[in-house]
């Protein structure tokens, strides 16, 4: 099973075009995770995660700043780039919810 569940914020967006004149949203996620060390201090990290959204009709819209939940699948693929053949990892959204504006406006 090849299946990822994302809460985050989003930081860019981009919407394009492909085959068909089907629309894509790309935007990067950044979900934050806080644990306590040895010494009891809080501390915090964050991940950045390309996702891809199709979305089913032309009024769903993602932004910057937005607090989103994504459902998906991880999909690896490599790229040519000026420093050659890269790996990249992304997340194919089959189910995206906007949450609210930020992350604290949201009950969670």
């Amino acid at each position: 099973m090849n299946k990822v569940m994302l809460v985050g914020n989003v930081l860019d967006t981009k919407t394009e075009y492909g085959k068909n004149e089907h629309k894509y949203i790309n935007f990067t996620l950044e979900s934050k995770e806080q644990y306590r060390d040895k010494h009891g201090e809080t501390k915090s990290w964050s991940t950045r995660i390309r996702c891809i959204y199709e979305p089913p009709a032309d009024d769903i819209t993602v932004e910057a700043g937005d607090y989103m939940f994504c459902e998906g699948k991880i999909n690896t693929r490599n790229i040519e780039t000026e420093k050659g053949k890269v790996w990249i990892t992304e997340v194919k959204c089959s189910d995206v919810k906007r949450l609210g504006s930020t992350e604290e406006e949201t009950p969670f």
